[in-house]
């Protein structure tokens, strides 16, 4: 299931934990609302993920070498 689209019901969680995955992701404030829709009323989403990215600018450099500079990075979100 894509953190994009979860088909989980609304306010079904007392806790969702995310870890490392927002920040590969197309999207992100929408994986953020998937997340708040998901959890109960007054629980807690923790998203562990990179405070530094040393590694970022040369992921950035080889995705737009090899794939263009037009395509996404991370995975893109479907809306289908």
């Amino acid at each position: 299931m894509r953190a994009q689209k979860l088909t989980f019901l609304d306010n079904y969680f007392d806790l969702s934990f995310v870890n490392f995955v927002v920040t590969d992701l197309d999207y992100q404030k929408i994986v953020a609302q998937h997340l708040h829709r998901t959890l109960k009323p007054s629980r807690q989403a923790i998203a562990y993920t990179f405070a530094f990215r040393p590694h970022g600018d040369a992921r950035r450099a080889a995705h737009l070498a090899t794939r263009g500079p037009n395509a996404k990075l991370g995975l893109a979100y479907d809306p289908e």
